[in-house]
């Protein structure tokens, strides 16, 4: 039996919202009806940050859609408020219509042949340097000249290394503007990060670098992740949202220089960085990352063709790597468990606590941290229906089995209600 836990047992606490299209938003949401049955509260509202009380969850971590969730939890809206925006009914949310999400883009005849000149100065091979065939007019870095149309050498040269597969660059079907707008209309005159009582951490995958961009009022740069500050909290939102092949990336401009971003979920969003960084004792992470599990009302996935294959590929590639997360996370602890009691027969106290801290921080681990994980086990059906279905009816079926299943994990980690 693992220990009993209260709420008020943890001083600093997050929670992590991760991606899954509309469908995670609501079960992030069932997520939170089963920590406030627990006892735990959100720091809401606008004002400066705040240090929270005990069992108070002031740290709020959002990746994808799930950034959608953290900012409608740190502006002060309540599950029946959202609940009741989703039904169709009054309420003090803006309602979200799926022509907010699905924003067509308007493709122009100059950038496309532009992207084609750029792919074949590419394959020529010597304009690979100083440029690098990808960058926009509007970008005006002197340390990296744009390449010119001049640079095709006539049209002998243009045919050579022109393929019938450049005429695919093609860009992809949305853009997300009409989000952005909606996310502003969340929190009218409180568009910062800087104006929310919570600690609110937007994570977006930079296009261009292997690192994740973790928008928030700081600027710290790490290995394998950056803190930037100064955008707005609508801007940061859509750029953690851009699925590839589905919507545009997003530029932001960052030190002089436009940068594209993409899903935040493409690059690590399970892993507990900023939790730690932020000295937080307890990391919850939740995820709505549903593989298909096989059931004999059902069948194989085979035999419903290419489309599930496919949904089935990436939703086991994303879970696989949750649950690397984990095993990674509980693998270390344990790990830092063994080298403790190891350490203590031949160190005093004050020795063994500092050589601690340094292995720990040499693991990329907390001492002091608890983390678990809040995702669906059971029910093969989350599997199907439209991800961005935002039905009454899908609405209520995944908010009551994420609180059902949230409970249970709950349960055994010894947060009994």
């Amino acid at each position: 039996m693992p220990p009993v836990h209260q709420s008020t047992d943890f001083r600093r606490v997050a929670l992590r919202a991760t991606g899954g299209k509309v469908k995670a938003i609501f079960w992030h949401l069932g997520v939170r009806c089963a920590l406030e049955e627990r006892g735990f509260r959100f720091v809401t509202g606008f004002g400066p940050h705040v240090e929270p009380a005990p069992g108070e969850i002031a740290f709020l971590v959002g990746s994808s859609s799930g950034s959608i969730f953290s900012i409608l939890t740190a502006a002060g809206f309540d599950v029946p408020d959202i609940m009741e925006s989703f039904l169709g009914r009054a309420s003090k949310m803006p309602p979200i219509h799926p022509s907010s999400i699905f924003r067509r883009h308007v493709p122009t005849p100059g950038r496309y042949f532009r992207r084609i000149r750029n792919a074949v100065n590419l394959r020529a091979g010597e304009e690979l340097f100083p440029g690098t065939g990808l960058r926009q007019p509007d970008d005006t870095l002197t340390a990296e000249p744009q390449i010119s149309p001049s640079r095709v050498k006539g049209v002998r040269r243009f045919i050579r290394y022109f393929r019938a597969g450049d005429l695919l660059v093609i860009r992809a079907p949305y853009i997300l503007d009409g989000m952005e707008a909606w996310v502003r209309s969340l929190i009218p005159d409180h568009d910062r990060f800087e104006d929310l009582r919570a600690h609110l951490f937007i994570l977006a995958s930079d296009l261009d670098a292997t690192r994740t961009a973790v928008f928030s009022t700081e600027d710290n740069d790490h290995l394998w992740y950056r803190y930037v500050s100064g955008v707005p909290i609508s801007r940061a939102s859509i750029c953690s949202m851009a699925i590839p092949s589905v919507f545009n990336p997003v530029s932001v401009r960052i030190d002089g220089r436009k940068r594209y971003f993409i899903d935040g979920d493409v690059y690590n969003p399970t892993e507990t960085m900023i939790e730690s960084d932020h000295h937080c004792d307890l990391a919850i992470v939740s995820s709505f990352e549903a593989p298909y599990r096989f059931h004999p009302a059902i069948g194989s996935l085979h035999h419903l063709g290419l489309p599930y294959e496919i949904t089935q590929t990436i939703a086991l590639t994303i879970y696989s790597r949750l649950m690397q997360s984990r095993k990674n996370t509980r693998a270390k602890t344990k790990a830092m468990e063994i080298t403790r009691d190891l350490l203590s027969r031949y160190l005093d106290e004050e020795t063994l606590e500092r050589e601690c801290e340094r292995i720990a921080a040499a693991m990329e681990i907390s001492l002091s941290m608890k983390t678990i994980f809040l995702h669906p086990y059971s029910n093969p059906l989350l599997f199907f229906g439209n991800p961005f279905d935002l039905s009454p009816r899908m609405f209520a079926k995944i908010l009551v089995e994420a609180t059902i299943q949230a409970s249970e994990l709950l349960d055994r980690e010894g947060f009994r209600t």
